[in-house]
């Protein structure tokens, strides 16, 4: 499995993705996880389950209100959602700090939905179950279970922020893990939906999952966990309500369909393109009832159509562009109310709110016409920066001859901005040398950027290096960092750049650290005799034999085998041996040693050839400098030090023995 990945977020127009390191194979993942599961006192014989463990490590990715139990702090005891914790680029840096402070929560900020997804990928990974990423854009968050998500207006064309308690979400980020569940219908095994991120609920904090995926699609609601939960976060319409001062509601406007429009993970086949798997989890239903009866109302007369770029960075101006077309016969009232909110990403609390005077267009019979509404900086970078709060819009349009409305709500989404470019002049460094890394800021900002902070990730190195100093609009400089990696390989680094009015996007270097280089050698190992190691052999063929006393048929038999065995021994390979510099703490080769008994030496022939052999051996052990060729005997091993290279015996012993019982035999 591959430890680097992409975590997409952006809009279904134009998904932007996040590199991640998960790093599944690091200890301090397994230790994390494995420390998750004690810490639940799960007991061992239980932990056979992966539909449990998963359920348990997910609650553990957040503490519990008032609690210090889980890797982040909860997220609803804090107010203000802190700058820190969007440093992380790699689940393995956050596991780091988590076992350093003794299990306990992390401090500085509570993470947000893409990174508990990481973590769990990760956590998952360690322990053996297959675990991806994906994201499903307009999810409902925090429903009540139903497929319906309403949004109240007052009769001046303003929200009502106190009624519209369902919250939908530009993008949201869970978990799909692959297990075996017992307890579905044919023992299904399948990809089942997790997520980690709590959700404040009627009934308390939840976590949902695991669910199966194949169900969900199916409509086969009954079987656990949180199918209906989850159900309703990717299905549903949005039903636009009136509310009168006596409290009685009227339907205004339906938007179709609206709730889990697309959802994507990560493609197989190119690690940064997204995969489309919305077919997976739903099929597109007819219309409800409900939205029978609306189509049987009088058609409108005056067609909206709202228009907004998907190329927005935080501090742009916002357009907001309506395109509206008069196809009756008579002129049209159109009055078009556009209000603010700012709101936390961390609680959804509502932090500033801002209504914009009506805009009043008449369209004249058979035109059509433009309405521009404008949202300044000014009126939301004061508030926090770009991951810190949500900007939201509220258009309502009213005809007047018609009473026909035009209603929509939804979060503006922002680009990263790409301030910082990496420069690395080699890609390829030796162990133990620095790298020179090179970083080019460039403020395209009309502001000033203020207390900058690089965070750098990779290779064994997780590094903050403040930036002390501000950068002027459309300014531009390289700063230079040495690093140490500590790692050995192919990697990537990961580096981003913070301020106080900035969040860049993650940018990645690819990088290999090599071993230490061994020098060259120049002297070529040594050679034996290929025509003694064959005749050598043949002693294995005359173990059978050795009681047999010696006759001069048998003699003659040996001599008529020995010519014909020489005649079909095949050449003995070269064995050619190299040094490669990508592992110089190996200390003997791969060549697998054999040893000859030799015992059977039984005729002048053979003597010669035992004596040939241990001559040559000698022989090539006192000149090791000898100009031959790369070969070694298959009953010699071959050690390779970091400042010479030695042939020894595996058992010289045992050959100068026998040597010394043959010399007595022919005595």
């Amino acid at each position: 499995m591959n430890e680097h990945g992409q975590i997409y977020l952006g809009t279904p127009n134009k998904p932007l993705s996040i590199p991640w390191y998960f790093g599944q194979f690091e200890q301090s993942t397994l230790l994390t996880a494995l420390a998750l599961l004690d810490q639940a006192q799960l007991p061992t014989q239980n932990r056979i389950d992966p539909s449990i463990i998963i359920r348990i490590i997910s609650s553990k990715i957040c503490s519990n209100p008032g609690t210090n139990n889980g890797i982040f702090p909860s997220s609803h005891d804090k107010k203000i959602y802190s700058s820190e914790n969007h440093g992380y680029t790699s689940s393995t840096s956050i596991f780091k700090q988590y076992i350093l402070s003794n299990c306990q929560s992390l401090q500085g900020g509570c993470g947000n939905n893409w990174q508990h997804a990481a973590i769990l990928c990760s956590l998952s990974r360690s322990l053996g179950i297959p675990c991806r990423i994906v994201t499903i854009y307009n999810t409902a968050c925090q429903t009540d279970g139903t497929q319906n998500n309403d949004i109240h207006w007052d009769t001046k064309q303003r929200p009502l922020q106190k009624l519209n308690s369902d919250i939908i979400c530009s993008s949201h980020v869970w978990n799909e893990c692959w297990m075996r569940r017992h307890d579905l219908p044919n023992d299904e095994q399948d990809w089942q939906i997790v997520d980690s991120t709590p959700v404040q609920m009627c009934d308390g904090i939840r976590r949902t999952g695991p669910c199966s995926i194949s169900s969900l699609r199916n409509g086969e609601l009954s079987f656990r966990w949180d199918s209906l939960f989850i159900h309703s976060t990717i299905n549903g319409n949005k039903l636009h309500w009136i509310v009168y001062p006596d409290g009685y509601m009227e339907l205004l406007d339906v938007q179709e369909n609206i709730i889990g429009t697309k959802i994507i993970t990560r493609s197989l086949n190119n690690e940064f393109e997204p995969e489309d798997i919305t077919k997976t989890y739903k099929n597109l239903k007819k219309l409800s009832d409900r939205n029978d009866n609306l189509a049987e109302r009088t058609k409108n007369d005056v067609d909206i159509e709202l228009k907004i770029s998907d190329d927005i960075e935080f501090g742009d101006n916002i357009i907001l562009e309506l395109n509206a077309n008069n196809k009756s016969n008579e002129i049209r009232t159109i009055t078009t109310a556009l209000t603010i909110f700012i709101i936390s990403s961390n609680n959804q609390k509502l932090i500033f709110s801002h209504e914009q005077p009506i805009h009043i267009l008449n369209l004249e019979a058979g035109k059509n016409d433009n309405i521009q509404l404008k949202i300044t900086p000014q009126q939301y970078i004061y508030y926090g920066k770009q991951d810190n709060i949500i900007v939201k819009y509220y258009i309502h349009s009213l005809i007047k001859e018609t009473d026909q409305t035009f209603t929509r709500d939804d979060n503006i989404v922002f680009n990263k901005n790409d301030i910082i470019k990496p420069i690395l002049d080699e890609d390829v460094i030796e162990t133990g040398k620095p790298i020179l890394l090179g970083i080019q800021i460039a403020n395209t900002l009309s502001r000033q950027i203020n207390n900058g902070r690089i965070y750098i990730d990779g290779l064994g190195i997780n590094q903050i290096v403040p930036v002390n100093r501000s950068f002027a609009p459309k300014e531009s400089t390289i700063l230079h960092i040495k690093l140490y990696p500590t790692r050995i390989g192919v990697s990537r680094l990961y580096i981003t750049f913070i301020s106080d009015d900035v969040y860049s996007s993650t940018q990645i270097i690819p990088l290999e650290i090599l071993h230490e280089p061994i020098k060259e050698q120049n002297e070529p190992l040594l050679k034996t005799n290929t025509e003694t190691l064959s005749k050598t052999d043949e002693k294995v063929d005359k173990q059978t034999k050795e009681n047999e006393p010696i006759s001069s048929s048998n003699i003659s038999d040996q001599e008529d085998k020995t010519l014909k065995n020489e005649e079909q021994q095949p050449p003995l390979k070269i064995l050619s041996t190299k040094i490669s510099d990508e592992y110089p703490d190996d200390r003997t080769s791969n060549i697998s040693p054999t040893k000859f008994d030799l015992s059977s030496a039984d005729d002048d022939d053979d003597v010669d050839d035992i004596e040939e052999l241990n001559l040559k051996k000698n022989q090539d052990e006192s000149s090791p400098n000898q100009n031959t060729d790369s070969s070694l005997p298959q009953d010699l091993t071959l050690s390779l030090d970091k400042d010479k290279i030695s042939v020894d015996s595996l058992d010289g012993s045992h050959d100068r023995r026998h040597e010394t019982d043959n010399k007595q035999q022919l005595k």
